[in-house]
């Protein structure tokens, strides 16, 4: 059975390599390592959230494929149900994804600081 970590970096590979992450891509990984069998399904999903969100504070993974990962857990998320965590996640990096054009860096000052709250209220 594969952590969930390790369902991250299966996709952090496929990104690298110029491979989409998206909801199928992460069902499938998903179902291979079991974990569906034991979590209930709000809980898996913020559990990989939380699993995306750690690797990218500790910059093991860059913003883009943080929100490539989350993007594709969002539209997962639609399909079936908006688990808080992961929505907060998700969130975090899309406040980063658009050039406002006022010269703020939005990763830096939103997603950063957002994501370091939401791994302290869930360490």
């Amino acid at each position: 059975m594969e952590s969930l970590n390790e369902v991250v970096a299966t996709a952090i590979v496929k990104i690298r390599s110029g491979g989409e992450v998206d909801g199928r891509f992460l069902v499938a990984r998903l179902d291979e390592s079991r974990m569906d069998e034991t979590m209930a399904r709000d809980e898996l999903f913020n559990s990989l959230a939380l699993a995306v969100a750690r690797q990218f504070q500790s910059g093991l993974i860059d913003y883009y494929e943080g929100d490539e990962i989350t993007n594709a857990l969002w539209w997962l998320m639609l399909e079936t149900s908006i688990a808080p965590i992961a929505f907060a996640v998700y969130e975090a990096f899309d406040t980063g994804e658009f050039d406002r054009g006022d010269g703020v860096d939005r990763v830096k000052e939103f997603t950063v600081p957002m994501i370091r709250a939401i791994l302290a209220a869930n360490s």
